[in-house]
């Protein structure tokens, strides 16, 4: 008599209904996770959605590995009238940055290069400006750090200028940045 589960030639275990079978034991568990985000945009707009990203990955690696578009689900306009959509997609080169909305969700799992971040000023192609903490070796160029990332780098104590708004970490998108000085004096 012939089984009511068979093993394929790919090792994929598949489950025919049988009375000793149900369909909650044919699905796999997901390994992702829906993680809650704010990504400001070029146009000055920001939106909140559900990134869904493994448990291990950081916002930035996240980020960096979106080729043109990044997909929210849940998502919406945060100055807007509060009409959550299911999904929507949006532009990886009109993203200035995404910035995590819940704790756990790590901007970079990078060990810290230096125990002392360095300071940096960050002026993006819109105008927009932000001060944050890069954590680069000390004998390190700023330069070479920025041109080695795959993408977005992780900022820590983020601050826009003017105005003063405090994101903390964010994943910046490098594509966007027009000009990076370091500051002097060390971190806040």
């Amino acid at each position: 008599m012939m089984s009511s589960d068979a093993t394929l030639q790919d090792g994929a275990r598949h489950l025919h209904p049988g009375p000793e079978h149900t369909v909650a034991e044919s699905t796999p568990p997901s390994q992702f996770s829906r993680r809650r985000v704010r990504l400001a945009l070029a146009n000055g707009r920001a939106i909140e959605g559900n990134v869904h990203m493994t448990e291990a990955q950081s916002l930035t690696v996240f980020m960096a590995t979106r080729r043109y578009y990044a997909s929210l689900t849940e998502a919406s306009w945060v100055d807007g009238p509060g009409v959550e959509v299911p999904h929507m997609a949006v532009r990886v080169d009109q993203i200035l940055w995404a910035q995590p909305l819940e704790r756990g969700l790590a901007v970079s799992t990078a060990q810290q290069a230096t125990m002392n971040p360095r300071r940096a000023e960050v002026t993006m192609k819109d105008g927009t400006t932000l001060h944050g903490s890069l954590f680069i070796a000390e004998e390190q160029r700023m330069t070479d750090y920025i041109d080695s990332a795959f993408g977005f780098l992780p900022v820590h104590d983020a601050v826009v200028t003017p105005g003063g708004e405090r994101l903390g970490g964010v994943a910046l998108n490098a594509d966007i940045l027009l000009t990076i000085r370091e500051e002097e004096g060390e971190a806040d």
